[in-house]
């Protein structure tokens, strides 16, 4: 695909996709009519009972899906309004020049409502269309000033799809709240203009590489922190939002182009107790961040490391739902079949307007997720090897420099360069002649690497020199019988003040992705994690039970998903690893990335990695009795898939 500028060679020709920004409040008519495959805007007759303030209400009104009606200001049609003293309004006008407060005007008595018409009427607004709402006077302040937080909902003509960004904007206005002096617009308008400070949550944690070239912005974003406690909230309002435009709009194409979608900006103003609708904006544009200090109270026009973050997270995010769905059909195929419901993989590749095909229909664009499976032989799990030499463009499977850290030897030798407060005290097969006698003497675990070494295979625990040494032994000849099988094995300090989950020691799985496309590389943590119990209740003590030390999937009672810990520096740990060793994907495909399991323990003193696992597998152990479906192996297996894919495509 080729990428050209309006002023370059489009002319008023044809284009396969065309992405229009607003300048102003409009779009530049140059590129308007183009005729071209896919357009970033709907026709707006279909989407006018939204943009237009007084149709927006008429339409809450006559769907009302939910609570959206708790979501509302309460709102009049001029013709309808009715002045009570003692309180406080907006009189907001309607049409193209009401972006950015232009349009609005706050009053509280009779005298200031005819004043506000003449302001409005002086300005050519057509009164017979704009609508009073009661004014929000009791926002919810960030050091000190009143805030609005902008989300952002796209409406597309594939399926008639409604998709809720998970980014939100808050900004700010320029001046410190005071109630009253509703005139003076530094204290009440919070457009990008007020303040110059755009504040994205939730708010991102950056792990010191070095992105930007030396003079970049980084903004101390640890004072933003507050603010994310009003997400969810924010989020929920949004949903209830796109809801609505679901449920009232066929969203139609413009006639110069085949098919549509547009984003809409949803404006909301928080208050103790509530989250109110102010606008659903059209034509949403940015203008860049730029950094606020709060000392001198000077603004630099600096973009910052946010903002393009942000940018790329966005235009990802348009990318996969406006112009994927109607690119020429992509094909998907999907090996094996254990572990997690696959049906919600299936499904959100279909409803990208991808086909399913089978392994010998695959072609260089196709999406291949493979399942590894269980046992192809009595011991040894595998990929399907007929299927891993298959070319194709996205692949779930990294090159064998991926052992950097799935090899419990090579990462325990590179975490503790790094981060060796997160492993334990540990000693891999060339230098166990090196183990102090004081350790030699306590509680040691030895534990096998390779192919083999899962589930517990090969696993020992010693509590005396005499138990160690022979252990050491009979670990050596197992290695060395595996007909290599078995590469290795490392010794480490057995932990024995694990945290309990219902007085049994437990670990945490958590899941680790990374992905690289040439020199681009995504990594990152899912936000769920499986509790993995022992059998048994644990006692210190009686080292050599598994029932009690052991824990894995077949000793676990049911499923049992927890929303993952901060590990702090881990994600950025593992990335920094990974980006050294695995500088390539395979030949066979464009682009790799790999799901990894974290066997993580918890302890009094913080959490300690055991090892990563490659081959990824989930066994559905049965809900428990009553569960929620927001904690069933079905809701984890669609919100893996969900994380999995965005950082896949």
């Amino acid at each position: 695909m080729k990428v050209v500028r309006e002023d370059e060679e489009l002319g008023c020709g044809n284009a396969e996709y065309v992405y229009q920004v607003p300048t102003g409040f409009h779009y530049d008519r140059r590129v308007y009519n183009v005729r071209c495959q896919v357009k970033n805007v709907l026709d707006a007759e279909c989407v006018r009972h939204l943009t237009d303030k007084k149709l927006l209400y008429d339409t809450a009104v006559n769907y009302n899906p939910g609570n959206l009606g708790f979501y509302m200001p309460t709102t009049w049609k001029i013709q309808d309004f009715l002045h009570s003293y003692g309180n406080v309004y907006i009189l907001k006008a309607t049409g193209d020049r009401t972006g950015c407060g232009k349009g609005n005007a706050v009053f509280s008595s009779p005298e200031e409502f005819e004043s506000a018409k003449d302001k409005l009427r002086a300005n050519q607004y057509d009164l017979s269309c704009a609508v009073v709402s009661r004014y929000i006077n009791n926002p919810i302040l960030f050091e000190g000033r009143k805030t609005h937080f902008r989300t952002f909902v796209l409406v597309s003509t594939f399926s008639s799809n409604v998709s809720v960004f998970d980014k939100i904007v808050v900004r700010l206005a320029n001046k410190p709240y005071v109630k009253g002096e509703y005139a003076d617009e530094g204290i009440h308008d919070t457009h990008t203009s007020s303040s110059g400070v755009d504040i994205y949550l939730p708010i991102t944690k950056y792990d010191g590489y070095k992105v930007f070239e030396e003079g970049d912005v980084l903004k101390n974003t640890e004072r933003y922190i507050e603010l994310e406690k009003y997400y969810d909230r924010v989020m929920e309002a949004t949903h209830h939002i796109a809801n609505l435009i679901k449920k009232s709009t066929t969203p139609k194409a413009p006639p110069e182009a085949k098919h549509a979608f547009e984003v809409f900006a949803i404006d909301l103003i928080v208050t103790a107790s509530r989250v109110f609708l102010l606008e659903i904006n059209t034509k949403v544009s940015y203008k860049s961040a730029m950094t606020y200090n709060a000392s001198s109270s000077t603004v630099s026009s600096n973009v910052t490391l946010e903002h393009v973050q942000f940018s790329n997270t966005y235009f990802s995010w348009i990318y996969t739902l406006g112009y994927l769905p109607f690119e020429q059909p992509r094909t998907f195929a999907i090996t094996g079949g254990t572990g997690l419901v696959l049906s919600f993989l299936e499904s959100s590749l279909t409803s990208f307007g991808w086909k399913r095909v089978k392994e010998n229909e695959m072609t260089p664009s196709t999406f291949v997720y493979f399942n590894y499976l269980e046992k192809m032989s009595s011991d040894l799990r595998r990929f399907v090897p007929s299927a891993v030499r298959i070319r194709c463009h996205y692949k779930n499977i990294l090159p064998p420099s991926k052992m950097c850290i799935a090899d419990k030897g090579k990462l325990y030798e590179n975490m503790v360069t790094i981060f060796p407060n997160f492993v334990a005290r540990s000693w891999t097969e060339g230098f166990c002649y090196m183990i102090p006698e004081q350790f030699t003497n306590g509680i040691l675990i030895i534990r096998p690497i390779g192919d083999y070494a899962d589930s517990g295979f090969g696993v020992k625990v010693t509590s005396s020199k005499e138990s160690f040494d022979e252990a050491l032994r009979i670990t050596r000849e197992e290695v060395a019988s595996s007909e290599g099988k078995l590469s290795s094995f490392i010794v480490s300090e057995y932990i024995t003040n694990p945290i309990l989950y219902h007085s049994r020691k437990y670990h945490l799985r958590s899941f680790f992705i990374y992905r690289r496309e040439g020199d681009k590389v995504k990594s990152g943590i899912f936000e769920r994690s499986r509790i993995v119990t022992a059998k048994l209740n644990y006692v210190e003590g009686d080292w050599s039970n598994p029932l009690i030390h052991d824990t894995h999937s077949k000793t676990t009672d049911c499923n049992i998903f927890v929303a993952t810990p901060d590990y702090g520096e881990l994600s950025n740990t593992l990335t920094k690893i990974m980006n050294e060793h695995v500088t390539s994907v395979y030949e066979e495909c464009k682009v790799g990335y790999e799901v990894f399991g974290l066997d993580i323990l918890p302890t009094p003193n913080g959490f300690v990695l055991l090892e990563v696992n490659s081959r990824v597998g989930m066994k559905d152990l049965g809900d428990p009795a009553g569960c929620p479906y927001e904690d069933s192996f079905a809701k984890f297996s669609e919100d893996y898939f969900d994380w999995m894919l965005e950082f896949a495509l």
